[in-house]
């Protein structure tokens, strides 16, 4: 009280000036602060939307391929991806939380992910499944031709024996060798419906039903070839048995591709639908970030100015 009393006026009122301004300095210092803070906290948060927007077009691009194989989406995609590379990069800068970082690595690692399974189903679908059809349909078509070939020639035999009269055992015999070589020739048309079927309805059943067709189609061969006299009739047989092979290993591997792309299919749902919920709880987290930023520099103007 007393110190108080012995001041001058003049000193009380350069006090009163100072503490005034170191008052101003810090409202305004917190002030500004603040609003730097809300700058920035918008600024990532309109970063967040613009990362859940990328991330949809990549669905849709995603979805666009695989249902209708578009090269213009498959071509759109890397384009995508690096606009997402570049901006969590640049967002990552602005983000002084380690958690946010980390979060923006999280984000990135998905990404990268979902860019190397989708890479991965473009190869299985424009080489793999292409390149195992393919050699599956040139198989079969040789398969068949040998099929009907063969029966072609056993009836040419059967007329030769019946023109030359051979006797009834002969006749007979090469009776029976038309039949065996007919019954096959349906055998390996019934083969391409079942392989047909697989390509459309790509069920389990047709894989099932192709293994025990062709293990039908052997033991045919094998009953046909017994019964042969000429070591070329003979030589012709075991040609088709290996020709029925080659077209039951090509099968086997389209089915191979078809199940890798279903499984490639799984992996890249996966990771897109990972990516997505990532990138839209980091919009959450920003868009909280940025409310609470806001409401607190508010709180903070409105008491200081008071006081």
């Amino acid at each position: 009280g007393m110190f108080g009393m012995k001041m001058k006026l003049s000193t009380k009122i350069w006090m009163g000036f100072i503490l005034l301004l170191a008052i101003i300095t810090v409202v305004g210092f917190m002030s500004w602060n603040g609003i730097t803070n809300s700058a920035n906290k918008v600024e990532t948060a309109d970063d967040a939307n613009r990362l859940v927007k990328f991330s949809l077009n990549v669905g849709i691009n995603s979805k666009d391929y695989a249902g209708t194989g578009s090269q213009t989406a498959k071509a759109n995609l890397p384009v995508i991806l690096q606009d997402i590379y570049k901006q969590i990069d640049e967002t990552k800068e602005k983000l002084n939380d380690a958690t946010d970082k980390a979060k923006m690595d999280q984000i990135k690692k998905f990404a990268q992910e979902y860019e190397g399974y989708f890479n991965q189903f473009v190869k299985n679908q424009e080489e793999d499944i292409v390149n195992t059809r393919t050699v599956m349909i040139d198989s079969a078509d040789s398969f068949v031709l040998l099929c009907e070939q063969m029966n072609e020639k056993q009836s040419t035999d059967l007329e030769l024996a019946v023109q030359n009269g051979a006797d009834a055992q002969t006749i007979a015999n090469e009776t029976h060798q038309v039949n065996d070589s007919t019954a096959l020739k349906e055998m390996a048309y019934q083969a391409r419906i079942i392989e047909k079927n697989f390509q459309l309805y790509h069920t389990n059943q047709y894989v099932t039903e192709m293994k025990n067709h062709m293990t039908t189609i052997y033991s045919k061969i094998q009953e046909a070839k017994s019964i042969l006299q000429s070591q070329d009739d003979k030589n012709l047989y075991t040609n088709l048995e290996q020709a029925a092979r080659d077209y039951q290993t090509a099968f086997d591997d389209n089915i191979e591709a078809f199940n890798t792309s279903q499984t490639l299919t799984a992996q890249l749902t996966r990771s897109r639908e990972s990516f997505q919920s990532e990138t839209e709880e980091l919009r959450t987290l920003q868009a909280e970030e940025m409310q609470a930023t806001q409401n607190s520099t508010i709180m903070l103007v409105l008491v200081l100015s008071v006081v």
